[in-house]
């Protein structure tokens, strides 16, 4: 079994309701799940940064970690194709 829990943090003002919540779940699963047979998949949406870093057993946010968890800041897609897979234009 692969577990996976994605976090995912938006900005305040971003316009994303419950069905395109499901919709972007949807797409990970799918895609994860052309590798994985045996899959759980949790994603979380936030749009406050400690909760991700709580996540990876960060406390507090510094300088440093506060850079990665920037909203808005795009992805690189070397990093993380799972950020393609769940961007709006695809």
């Amino acid at each position: 079994m692969m577990y996976v829990q994605v976090y995912i943090q938006l900005d305040d003002e971003t316009p994303f309701d419950i069905r395109q919540q499901d919709v972007y779940r949807d797409r990970l699963y799918h895609h994860l799940k052309q590798t994985y047979d045996y899959l759980s998949l949790d994603v979380i949406y936030t749009a406050q940064p400690i909760w991700v870093m709580r996540s990876i057993g960060e406390t507090a946010l510094t300088p440093r970690n506060r850079k990665l968890t920037r909203p808005g800041r795009k992805p690189s897609p070397k990093r993380s194709p799972a950020c393609r897979i769940l961007s709006p234009r695809n």
